[in-house]
């Protein structure tokens, strides 16, 4: 399944209707249970954070997960070096050009994401918030 996700073209401004909904994402769901999200707002660690929202960009910010909600973890390691935050396991990752990007949506459609493995549930992250 295909879908076409939308984001307000201007950051941090009313709902005026000067500020139209644009194009900018998408999202791919697979056989296998798993959903790549492709997005680049500028709300979206993307070349348009920050500025004006197009309906195109070089760079996009991805996210991977199951049916269950267990979200992928880039940067997953057996073990984390709490000295180094460049080494913590992210749920996005975000720069990333077409060449990555594709790499990623054959990743999501093979792989299977697994708690305490690769994944975990940001259910339960949200929960200690």
């Amino acid at each position: 399944m295909f879908k076409i996700c939308k984001h307000r073209k201007y950051q941090f401004t009313p709902d005026d209707g000067e500020n139209p909904d644009v194009p900018a994402g998408i999202q791919m769901s697979f056989s296998n249970g798993n959903t790549i999200s492709i997005q680049w707002g500028n709300s979206n660690y993307s070349c348009n954070k920050g500025g004006e929202t197009k309906d195109h960009a070089s760079s996009a910010e991805i996210a991977i997960w199951n049916k269950d909600g267990v979200w992928y973890l880039f940067n997953h390691k057996e073990v984390y070096d709490e000295k180094n935050e460049d080494a913590y396991p992210e749920e996005v990752k975000g720069w990333c050009g077409t060449t990555e990007v594709a790499y990623w949506i054959y990743q999501a459609s093979t792989m299977i994401i697994e708690p305490g493995k690769n994944g975990w549930d940001i259910r339960k992250k949200l929960e200690l918030l």
